[in-house]
């Protein structure tokens, strides 16, 4: 007699979306573990670094460490925001728009036609004129140069409108320089039009998202600055330090005591993860087994490994079909 259905015990179908559950917990548990690894090698390279701090430094509270290495993060980000905002960058919205209209005028510079390949000509026949006359003044008279004041000038002038479409183009590409949006792969017809698209997408996306907050103004950014000196400074005066005199080195043992700290709190919260996600995986794999158990499709050897539950569930899906 077959083996009967216990209330309220999930089908066929829902037992594999568990199986496919248990998979995605074990992927969980594996990165886990990595980055246990890691962290573990990060705590030992720390207790060297903090074995050496020691022996040329006053010793630090750690977690104080870790504060003031958050403050110094975040003086050193508004400080770059300030610059930033100093040298008047413009919001992504502008700049966009004006890196598009670059864009769109390097694309639009008049190539070189029949009228500019004709003129390439007359610029040979002039060049030729122009040899003459200086032979014929170093030969005959000194005169024949006034020849070359009319061919110099339709000289310069051809020249100048032949080079219409560098020109343009050249000025076209130094506008969209100084916008700072990322530039084309290459300055060819192609790669440009390929990054017209792109920033033309990235305006419409910006568009139809909600308005985003103003950037702060160099006034608030100052006051945010000034603000974070202060903490910075008290943080500092608890570790018998004075932000005036804190120099690199002294940053950086700063720096090393704060990581090797972090190290181990990641540490210890990673491990805490792996015991919860483990017991999580060893309950799910134990209640699938048991339920191949109940049907004799379970593996040989009270096997209960993804592999052997994946083939159980076959066995006994093959049964029923």
């Amino acid at each position: 007699m077959p083996a009967m259905k216990t209330r309220d015990e999930p089908s066929l179908p829902e037992q594999r979306e568990r199986l496919e559950e248990l998979r995605r917990w074990e992927q969980s548990l594996d990165a886990l573990r990595a980055r246990r690894n890691d962290l573990e090698i990060e705590c030992i390279a720390g207790d060297v670094a903090l074995r050496r701090i020691r022996d040329r430094h006053a010793p630090m509270d750690t977690a104080l460490a870790v504060d003031i290495e958050a403050a110094l993060d975040r003086r050193r980000s508004l400080e770059e925001r300030l610059e930033r905002s100093r040298e008047g960058t413009r919001p992504e919205r502008d700049r966009l728009a004006l890196a598009r209209d670059a864009l769109r005028l390097w694309l639009e510079a008049p190539r070189e036609d029949r009228r500019a390949r004709g003129g390439g000509r007359v610029r040979h026949v002039l060049f030729a004129v122009s040899l003459v006359a200086i032979i014929a003044a170093l030969s005959v008279h000194v005169v024949f140069l006034v020849l070359l004041l009319p061919v110099a000038g339709a000289a310069s002038f051809l020249s100048w409108s032949g080079q219409d479409h560098a020109w343009r183009r050249m000025g076209a590409k130094r506008r969209y320089l100084a916008t700072r949006v990322d530039a084309p792969r290459e300055w060819e017809e192609d790669a440009v039009r390929l990054r017209l698209s792109e920033i033309e997408a990235r305006i419409e996306a910006q568009a139809a998202r909600s308005p985003e907050r103003p950037e702060h103004g160099p006034r608030e950014l100052e006051a945010m600055l000034d603000a974070e000196h202060g903490t910075l400074s008290d943080l500092l005066a608890r570790a018998g330090l004075d932000r005036g005199a804190l120099d690199p080195e002294t940053e950086g043992w700063i720096r090393e005591l704060g990581h090797a700290t972090r190290s181990r709190r990641e540490l210890a919260e990673v491990q805490g993860e792996i015991a919860g996600v483990s017991r999580d995986v060893d309950e799910l794999r134990e209640a699938l087994y048991r339920y191949l158990a109940r049907r004799g499709a379970a593996g040989s050897g009270g096997r209960a490994d993804t592999a052997s539950l994946s083939a159980g569930l076959e066995r006994l899906a093959a049964r029923r079909g």
